[in-house]
């Protein structure tokens, strides 16, 4: 809202703002875009089940900051800066923390390309069979009972 973008230029630098982009919704393909070029995505939302901009920035590499959500948290794994829900202060100390610790950053890289991995298609379907394999039995043990 237009009071807090007001409040974050008094309490920023002008330089700092020329790097953050704020966006409500993003088209998929301008978002690839800019995350080719960016440190972090920001998400402050959880991730769809079905697969968000999360998995998307960590498919290239680019680490996520946010809240402890459920479905992000399960999402970005060991590549994500994530901190408690509502906590405005740590959030913007992860944002800084990977502008000024280099080795968070790279070290966060490398697990967004590991986290992204599990999400191969030949992997995605391994694990989705097996857990249709296990609600089959789960489902055929109730009806013996």
């Amino acid at each position: 809202d237009q009071s807090e973008q007001e409040r974050i230029k008094q309490l920023s630098s002008a330089e700092f703002l020329q790097t953050l982009h704020l966006y409500l919704e993003i088209f998929p393909n301008t978002l690839i875009s800019l995350l080719r070029n960016a440190i972090a995505l920001i998400q402050l939302e959880d991730e769809p089940a079905w697969g968000g901009n999360a998995r998307r920035a960590l498919g290239l590499g680019v680490p996520v900051v946010g809240f402890e959500l459920p479905s992000l948290d399960e999402a970005v794994g060991s590549a994500g800066y994530l901190v408690p829900q509502g906590d405005e202060r740590s959030l913007s100390a992860a944002l800084i923390t990977l502008v000024v610790e280099e080795e968070v950053l790279h070290s966060l890289r490398r697990n967004a390309l590991q986290q992204a991995m599990r999400w191969e298609q030949r992997i995605f379907r391994k694990g989705l069979l097996r857990l249709y394999q296990q609600a089959v039995s789960r489902i055929g043990e109730r009806i013996h009972e």
